[in-house]
């Protein structure tokens, strides 16, 4: 193979792509032994393959090199390797990633928010919104989708209420995503009403939007509205 890094990055990445992580994790190997230097895209490649294989303790070997490097300046690779940590079962090495990343981006504090486990979410999930908005950057679609989906398995109807009006201050309600998650926590909290009022008012229904108010309106007994829906 070409001693190009782009050359490695394209089969690495390829392979993680299709799901082989120890391949992709063995050609990184390969390229360090060959002594070809590794950029950012290597090494967001290569944590994409552990996890696929599931292992953290690769991860943690990938996490040394990146110290040793210079991508260990790269946003885009701590938040890469954030979300493997938190995948992985490794939510306090993430939080201790996060902690050290000095130009933290809205796909930071995204990868936190969805790596937060349900124990956590009630007492940290206020915390870090409020530590996100004294940052000054914008929540996007992501953060509220993922809010919404908290606030729903947590039958949490005041907070999701909150941060739905939070949405609308940001001018970001109508998106589909947003849509489909407040549609689905509004359900799980038992507010078919509001569900049903947040889709006949959205701008755009998608499928996915469709098929998440028929799922919803079997979810609480409805199930005829559910099949008036799906056959219009």
């Amino acid at each position: 193979m070409d001693n190009h890094v782009g050359c490695w990055n394209a089969m690495i990445g390829g392979y993680a792509q299709c799901g082989y992580g120890f391949e992709s994790l063995m050609a990184m190997s390969l390229m360090q032994y060959k002594g070809i230097p590794m950029d950012a895209f290597t090494i967001i490649n290569a944590l994409k393959g552990c996890l696929i294989v599931g292992n953290l303790n690769l991860g943690r070997q990938i996490h040394g090199l990146i110290i040793q490097s210079e991508v260990a300046f790269s946003t885009a690779v701590m938040n890469s390797l954030m979300d493997m940590h938190y995948k992985n079962g490794g939510e306090l090495y993430a939080l201790k990633v996060f902690d050290r990343l000095q130009d933290q981006d809205i796909i930071s504090w995204n990868t936190v928010f969805s790596g937060l486990s349900q124990d956590d979410v009630a007492r940290e999930i206020g915390r870090f919104f409020h530590k996100l908005m004294l940052t000054g950057l914008k929540p996007n679609c992501v953060t509220f989708s993922i809010l919404f989906r908290f606030c729903g398995e947590a039958l949490d109807l005041v907070s999701g209420l909150q941060f739905y009006c939070l949405a609308l201050q940001f001018g970001i309600s109508d998106e589909i995503s947003i849509t489909t998650s407040l549609i689905n926590m509004f359900s799980k909290c038992g507010a078919m009403r509001k569900a049903c009022l947040v889709f006949k008012s959205a701008s755009f229904k998608s499928i996915r939007t469709c098929n998440e108010m028929i799922s919803d309106y079997n979810l609480n007994c409805c199930h005829t509205e559910g099949l008036n829906l799906s056959v219009t």
